[in-house]
């Protein structure tokens, strides 16, 4: 068995990208597994990691339309880390890794995106304890 090659790219701001492409196919995978998750919340921060990761990841697919780049894109958070997850054709691998390096380095949510997950996340609570309350009266 024959493992692919695989190269690494060190962006400016200090990331470290790993790829690996399977020359037979036209297609490349990209995970970045950065640390965080729900473990590194505390007591008072319950939520961040998650609430965060969604931020980014609504940010990060606004950025991948704007430029139309062909893409499958994910990002998700566990207890103890994160993963960005992007699929792409082999000949765009290059200007994802760098398109994503740049924007982990430089991502800035706007404001109104934090007031509306806030605003969702308030939502999903209100219609548990709605959910609650019906069961209690059952």
């Amino acid at each position: 068995m024959k493992f692919p090659d695989i190269s690494q790219l060190q962006t400016a701001s200090g990331w470290t990208l790993i790829h690996c492409e399977q020359k037979h196919l036209p297609l490349s995978s990209m995970r970045i597994i950065f640390g965080g998750g729900a473990l590194s919340d505390t007591p008072q921060t319950l939520g961040c990691a998650n609430m965060s990761d969604k931020l980014l990841a609504r940010h990060i697919r606004k950025k991948i339309n704007d430029i139309r780049m062909p893409y499958e894109f994910d990002l998700s958070c566990d207890l103890t880390h994160s993963v960005l997850s992007i699929d792409c054709l082999s000949q765009d691998m290059s200007n994802c890794m760098a398109f994503v390096g740049k924007e982990l380095s430089n991502s800035q949510v706007e404001y109104d995106s934090i007031e509306r997950e806030r605003f969702l996340i308030n939502q999903a609570i209100n219609a548990g304890k709605d959910h609650a309350d019906m069961l209690c009266h059952w």
